[in-house]
C-alpha cells in the first residue's frame, strides 16, 4: 500500500469539502477555522483518517458517521412541542471556547454538547441527525488524506474557482474521456484551458502507454493538475507540447511527400536546362583560357608569393618627421614610430597604474564571466531541449496518425477544429468543450458543411447530486447552473459521404 510521503501532493477531505496540497515538513496549513501542522500524515497510508489535537495531525480512534448515524437516542415522532428561543443550550459559548482550550477532543465536545441540550431528547430521529451532522462539522477536525486522482482533482479545482477551468464539472470530464476513446496506446492531440485537468485526465487513462500533444495558447503550457498527479516518469514521458501558433506550417506526410517530388521535378528540369544554355554559349578564351590584364593598371598587394613588394606612397602626404633623428612620428600621439624602447620607457610609469588597477577589476569581471558562462550554458541547454521537444511533437503530427482530438479551450474552438481534424485517422472521434454554446454552433456547422465526419452531436451535461438515507432519498436542494456543452463527432473518408 502506497504510503504518503514529504513532497506528495495530496488531496484533504473533510466531509463534503476537498483541498490539494502538498506535504511539506513543519508546513501549517488552515481549513476552514481549523490551523495545523500537517508532518503527522508522513508515513501513514493514503485513506487514513486524522484529527487534529494542539495543532498536530493525529490518526484518528474513533470515526464519526457523516450523518451523525448511531447516536440518535429516544427518538420522537414530531417535533410540535419544540421552539426556538435560544435558551435550549445550557453551555455557554465561552465554555465550550474554554473546553477547546484545554484540548479536548472535537467528538467529546459534542457529547458535552449533547448532553447539556434540553431538546435533543425533544427531537425526532431525523432531526437529532441534522444536528448531530452539523455539530461535528463545526467542532469536529476529521481530514481524510486521499491519493490525487481525476475526480478528486476536478472536484477541488472546481471548488477553488470554477471559471479558471471553464466551469468543467467532474460529469463533463467524464464525457470527454468516453467520447472521445481515450485509452491506452493512444495517440491524442489535446488543447486545454483548463490549468492542465483534461491533460492529467488523459495521462492517467494512458498510463505511460501512447503519446499526447498538447498544444497551447501560451508560451508553456499550462500542467497545475499534471503536477498535482505526482505521475511517474513513465507516464510523463509521453507528454508532448506544441504551440498552436505554429499549427498553420504543419502539413501531413503524404502532402509533403508529394511537394518534395514536385520540388525534385522541377529541379531536375531546371538543371537540365541550365547544361544546354551552358553548352551552346561556350566561347574559348585565347593563351590557355587565361586572360590578358595590363599590369599597369592593377592595384599592387602588399605580399606575393615571391614576397613583399613596395607599395607607392602619394608624395602630396606630409608625414612630420623627428628633427633630432629624421625618424617618422605619429602626429596624434606624438610617439616615435620604429622606437619601440624609448615609447615604453616613456609610459611604463602609467602603464603599472594602470595594470595594478586594472587587476581587481579583471578578477572580479572573471568571476563574474564564469557565472555568466554557466547560465548561458543552461540556456542553451534549455533551448536545445525545447528544440528537440518541438520536432518530434512536429514529427508526431505530421504523420497523420492521430487517435482523437479534445478541444477544451477558452478561445473560439472553430478553427483550431478545422486544421487539426486534418491529422486524425478515419473512424476517430473528437470531443469539443466549451462552457458556450454559440461558438460550439459555429463549429458544428462549419464541420457539417465541410464533411468527412458523422454521429455530429452538440449536447449540454447536466447534473445533480441526490442524498441517498434511509427514508430520505431526494435530490440535493443546491446545483450548478451548467456544465457546458460537448461537440463531438467522428471522422471519416470524406470520398465515403454521401452526397
Amino acid at each position: 500500500m502506497a504510503t504518503i510521503s514529504n513532497g506528495d501532493h495530496v488531496i484533504l477531505r473533510k466531509q463534503d469539502s476537498v483541498k490539494l496540497f502538498q506535504i511539506q515538513a513543519h508546513r501549517t496549513i488552515q481549513i476552514e477555522k481549523h490551523k495545523f501542522v500537517i508532518d503527522g500524515a508522513i508515513g501513514h497510508p493514503y485513506g487514513t483518517t486524522f484529527e487534529v489535537k494542539n495543532g498536530q495531525l493525529v490518526k484518528a480512534v474513533k470515526v464519526p458517521t457523516p450523518n451523525g448515524e448511531g447516536s440518535v437516542i429516544e427518538a420522537r415522532s414530531d417535533n410540535r412541542s419544540l421552539r426556538d428561543v435560544g435558551d435550549a443550550q445550557k453551555l455557554s459559548m465561552e465554555e465550550i471556547e474554554e473546553l477547546q482550550r484545554k484540548g479536548l477532543a472535537g467528538g467529546e465536545i459534542v457529547e458535552q454538547i449533547v448532553q447539556n441540550s434540553s431538546t435533543f431528547k425533544a427531537k425526532t430521529e431525523y432531526s437529532q441527525q441534522k444536528y448531530l451532522k452539523k455539530k461535528n462539522q463545526k467542532y469536529v477536525a476529521h481530514f481524510t488524506v486521499l491519493k490525487p486522482t481525476a475526480r478528486l482533482l476536478a472536484e477541488a479545482f472546481y471548488a477553488r474557482g470554477p471559471l479558471k477551468i471553464l466551469n468543467l464539472r467532474i460529469d463533463s470530464l467524464a464525457q470527454i474521456l468516453t467520447t472521445a476513446n481515450v485509452r491506452a496506446h493512444s495517440r491524442l492531440m489535446v488543447v486545454d484551458s483548463c490549468q492542465g485537468l483534461v491533460v492529467g485526465a488523459v495521462l492517467e487513462r494512458l498510463a505511460g502507454h501512447g503519446a499526447v500533444v498538447q498544444l497551447h495558447h501560451e508560451d508553456a503550457p499550462s500542467r497545475q493538475a499534471v503536477v498535482a498527479y505526482d505521475f511517474p516518469k513513465a507516464f510523463t514521458d509521453i507528454l508532448h507540447c506544441y504551440p498552436l501558433c505554429m499549427v498553420g506550417e504543419l502539413k501531413r506526410r503524404e502532402t509533403i511527400s508529394e511537394e518534395v517530388t514536385a520540388d525534385v521535378t522541377a529541379c531536375k528540369k531546371a538543371a537540365v536546362g541550365e547544361n544546354t544554355i551552358s553548352q551552346e554559349g561556350d566561347s574559348t578564351v585565347p593563351n590557355g583560357g587565361k586572360q590578358n590584364h595590363d599590369s599597369s593598371n592593377d592595384v599592387p598587394s602588399a605580399t606575393t608569393a615571391e614576397g613583399p613588394i613596395d607599395i607607392p606612397v602619394d608624395p602630396s602626404i606630409d608625414i612630420p618627421v623627428d628633427p633630432s633623428t629624421d625618424i617618422p612620428v605619429d602626429p596624434s600621439t606624438e610617439i616615435v614610430v620604429g622606437h619601440p624602447t624609448e615609447t615604453l620607457a616613456k609610459h611604463s610609469t602609467e602603464m603599472t597604474e594602470v595594470g595594478q588597477s586594472s587587476t581587481a577589476l579583471l578578477e572580479s569581471t572573471s568571476t563574474k564571466q564564469k557565472h555568466n558562462d554557466s547560465d548561458e550554458n543552461a540556456r542553451a541547454a534549455r533551448r536545445l531541449a525545447k528544440r528537440k521537444e518541438l520536432e518530434k511533437s512536429r514529427a508526431l503530427l505530421e504523420d497523420g496518425r492521430m487517435d482523437g482530438l479534445i478541444v477544451a479551450t477558452k478561445n473560439h474552438p472553430t478553427n483550431i477544429v478545422m486544421k487539426l481534424t486534418e491529422f486524425l485517422l478515419p473512424s476517430r472521434n473528437l470531443a469539443v468543450f466549451c462552457p458556450y454554446q454559440e461558438p460550439l454552433v459555429d463549429c458544428f456547422t462549419k464541420l457539417r458543411d465541410r464533411g468527412g465526419i458523422v454521429n455530429l452531436n452538440l449536447t449540454e451535461t447536466w447534473y445533480r447530486k441526490y442524498q441517498v438515507l434511509p427514508n430520505r432519498t431526494h435530490p440535493e436542494m443546491n446545483m450548478t447552473g451548467t456544465g457546458g456543452y460537448l461537440l463531438t463527432g467522428t471522422i471519416v473518408e470524406r470520398g465515403d459521404v454521401p452526397s
